[in-house]
């Protein structure tokens, strides 16, 4: 497992596209563990467009208050979440890949 999510998408690979999430896409990914570059875990990377953030529908407030909840959770029932960074004009969050398939 890798001891320190990085803050930069040079250090992720994306894979292929698994699901839409509130705010956005949601990526199946790779990361690079930066202590040991040899070394990868599988994630999800919600990827929120902010340019293309539909304020209309929901409001940089609502995605904040999201982030700060998933952010303080630790519960065997609620997914995890890493860490979240800007890249460029996107807002990158860093789960873990839960590879079950859909709930539907």
């Amino acid at each position: 497992m890798v001891d320190k999510w990085p803050l930069t998408a040079s250090c992720y690979k994306l894979d292929f596209a698994i699901g839409q999430g509130n705010f956005g896409l949601v990526w199946k990914a790779h990361c690079f563990d930066v202590n040991s570059p040899r070394h990868m875990q599988d994630v999800a990377i919600k990827i929120i467009s902010l340019d293309r953030f539909d304020s209309k529908r929901h409001s940089m407030e609502d995605m904040r208050k999201e982030i700060n909840i998933l952010s303080k959770c630790n519960h065997a029932n609620v997914l995890k979440y890493y860490v979240s960074f800007l890249n460029q004009k996107e807002l990158w969050l860093v789960m873990p890949l839960i590879d079950g398939g859909s709930l539907h």
